[in-house]
Parts: C-alpha cells; sequence; structure tokens
C-alpha cells in the first residue's frame, strides 16, 4: 500500500458532495472541477474548493488561474457531466453541446466533439502523448489524434450501486506517478496496463494492495506556476 507520503508536497482538496447528484457518484471530483491550463469549478462547490487553496496559495493566484464555471451538474445525464472534459496536452475530448461553457472558454487546444459525455472517467492520461481506456470508441477517436493507445476491457472496477465503473475514474497522473485506487492485480489486463505505464516511462503507484480499483472520480492534480 503506498503511504500517504506520495502525496506530502501537495495540497490534497476535499471537494464537498454535488448536492444535485445522484448519491452513488456525488463524491466524484472530476463531475464538479475540471483541471488543466486553468481551474474550473461547479458553482456549488466552489466557495469551499477556494477557501481551502486559499489556505496555501497567493490570492493573486487563485484570480488568475481559478474560475467559477456557468453550470452545476445534476440529475439526469447528460446533465451531471459538463465539468467531465478529457484534457490531454494536445486535446480537448468532449460531448461539446453538454461542455460546461468556461471550459471552452479558457482553453487554447482544438477541442473534439465525442458521443461520450463521461470522456475523463473512461480515460486514464499516461503522460503527455498516452492514454488507457475501456472505451473502445474513444480509443479509436485517441488513436487518429496520434496518440498511443492501450484498450482494455470493460468492467473490473468497482463503483459501489452499479454493476462497474470506469477505468479512467479509478485513478490519475501526479508528475511522473500514475496513481490507481486500488489494485491491479484484480483486473484481467493488469499486466498489459503495468507494461504499458513502463513503455512510458511512469511509475505505477497502487493506493492499495488488498482492494480491486475502485472509480473514485478520478485523481485530478494540478501545479501549473503554484507559487
Amino acid at each position: 500500500m503506498a503511504s500517504l507520503n506520495l502525496f506530502s508536497s501537495h495540497k490534497i482538496i476535499a471537494v464537498p458532495d454535488g448536492p444535485l447528484l445522484d448519491e452513488r457518484f456525488a463524491d466524484h471530483v472530476d463531475l464538479k472541477v475540471f483541471c488543466d491550463d486553468k481551474i474550473i469549478l461547479s458553482p456549488d462547490v466552489a466557495e469551499e474548493v477556494i477557501h481551502q487553496i486559499r489556505g496555501a496559495i497567493s490570492e493573486s493566484w487563485i484570480l488568475s488561474r481559478v474560475v467559477i464555471g456557468d453550470k452545476t451538474p445534476q440529475m439526469p445525464y447528460p446533465n451531471d457531466v459538463p465539468y467531465n472534459v478529457l484534457a490531454l496536452k494536445q486535446h480537448l475530448i468532449h460531448k461539446l453541446e453538454i461542455t460546461e461553457p468556461q471550459i471552452l472558454k479558457h482553453t487554447h487546444k482544438p477541442v473534439v466533439n465525442v458521443s461520450q459525455g463521461y470522456t475523463r472517467c473512461s480515460v486514464l492520461p499516461v503522460g503527455e502523448q498516452a492514454v488507457i481506456t475501456d472505451d473502445a470508441s474513444l480509443g479509436d477517436t485517441l488513436q487518429k489524434l496520434g496518440y498511443d493507445v492501450l484498450i482494455i476491457c470493460k468492467g473490473h472496477v468497482q463503483l459501489a450501486g452499479f454493476p462497474y465503473g470506469l477505468f479512467g475514474g479509478s485513478g490519475g497522473s501526479i508528475g511522473n506517478k500514475v496513481v490507481m485506487n486500488g489494485c491491479l492485480k484484480f483486473h484481467p489486463d493488469a499486466e498489459r496496463i503495468k507494461q504499458f505505464i513502463l513503455k512510458h516511462h511512469k511509475v505505477l503507484i497502487e493506493l492499495d494492495d488488498q482492494q480491486p480499483l475502485i472509480d473514485c472520480g478520478s485523481i485530478l492534480f494540478y501545479d501549473e506556476g503554484v507559487s
């Protein structure tokens, strides 16, 4: 099991539950927060998140980097996913008809429209030019955009109240590390996933060595220009 020392040099932000979301995934951060060039926050969690950031970072930094969105995620789908946008090095990928407008306003990257609203949940970035996904259609789109893509089988990721969760929602990239919320040994594609991560010179961190992967709504990380 990985020690919390992994995060000792970072500020961990506890994002409140989304009051208008299904209680089974109301705690999923990637439904309420978008991180790329800017941090875009859902209005219903913005005050609490900014309060926590303010305890560690200057007010001028917050004013330059943090934006409050226009939409509040709510049921039913696709109204719950305006912030669940996949941000990669060179593209933003999402179902653009429901994307939070402030995300589109503040990006300098080309945007790619797809039919999947849960793009961040469905894809785990591995560095700048590689991804792992359990969504074959998204995988095909990303391959055509020039990314190295590992497509794995669906399922084998826990999400309470559902038959299974999404692979991208079970992890995230922090610097040169790929962090998984659980242990890969319970996933049938574990060896392929490990080799792909190694291929891209990343270090695999598993937060629990006794539990399968759990879809926690992604592990989001931001370090651009923090001072």
